[in-house]
């Protein structure tokens, strides 16, 4: 019983810690993130850059500091790949920041999509987010996704 008490209670107190660790957002509400714009930046025969603009609110009554974060983008349903953000940036409360997310993707892998796309002239996204912040001192981390669509009249700019 005491072998048991000094195994299966140390990895209990370590799981529950893990629990409301880093994993929560230390009873905030999550922000809301969503793609408001695309620009095709590099295009050349094997690959292309877009400056996706993600716009991420903040619904709590007092600022989130975020310290860098990771949008992972699809668009009709194929994987376009993942941009990062390093740098520090303020959520005011009840604020909206909306930033650059470059992305470079292989033109094989969506050059099947990229002529319904144009035809349409509108696309359906997806856009995973994980935002790492500092609430109170403490480090949190927020996995938030959104689906929608890209109107794609005057919102598609080159350069």
């Amino acid at each position: 019983m005491r072998k048991l008490a000094r195994t299966v209670l140390p990895a209990l107190l370590v799981g529950s810690l893990a629990a409301t660790g880093c994993g929560g957002f230390h009873g905030l509400t999550k922000p809301d993130v969503a793609v408001v714009g695309l620009r095709i930046t590099d295009v050349n025969a094997l690959a292309s850059t877009a400056i996706f603009e993600v716009k991420i609110d903040n619904p709590n009554p007092q600022p989130v500091y975020l310290e860098g974060s990771v949008h992972r983008v699809k668009l009709n349903s194929k994987d376009i790949g993942r941009g990062l953000i390093g740098e520090p940036m303020e959520l005011e409360p009840f604020g909206t920041l909306t930033v650059p997310v470059e992305i470079s993707f292989s033109n094989l892998r969506v050059a099947d999509r990229l002529r319904t796309m144009i035809e349409r002239r509108r696309m359906d996204y997806e856009v995973k987010s994980e935002l790492h912040a500092v609430i109170d001192g403490e480090r949190a981390k927020a996995k938030v996704s959104k689906k929608g669509r890209l109107d794609l009249d005057g919102l598609v700019r080159t350069r």
